[in-house]
């Protein structure tokens, strides 16, 4: 949990945040949407790696972005193929 705390307080709010401002808010307001895309990816990550410590407060921030619940939702990296046993070669 600690690692995830830094992870978040120190790239993501101290690093990435301050550089996609300048770009969220640049002089070209049609490239807003798609910048503000990739924002929410990132948010959207942060939020579901933070999920399994912090539920309720994580479910309520996905509430604001249209994502919750987070439970009934398939994880963005898991597919059904990746829920197979494999199968080792020697």
């Amino acid at each position: 949990m600690e690692k995830l705390y830094h992870f978040v307080w120190d790239e993501v709010c101290d690093w990435y945040l301050e550089l996609v401002k300048a770009r969220l808010y640049g002089d070209d307001p049609r490239l807003a949407p798609r910048r503000a895309g990739h924002a929410m990816f990132v948010l959207d990550g942060v939020v579901r790696l933070a999920h399994p410590f912090l539920p309720f407060v994580t479910e309520e921030i996905a509430s604001h972005y249209g994502a919750a619940p987070l439970l009934e939702r398939a994880h963005a990296v898991a597919g059904p193929d990746d829920l197979r046993p494999t199968t080792r070669r020697r």
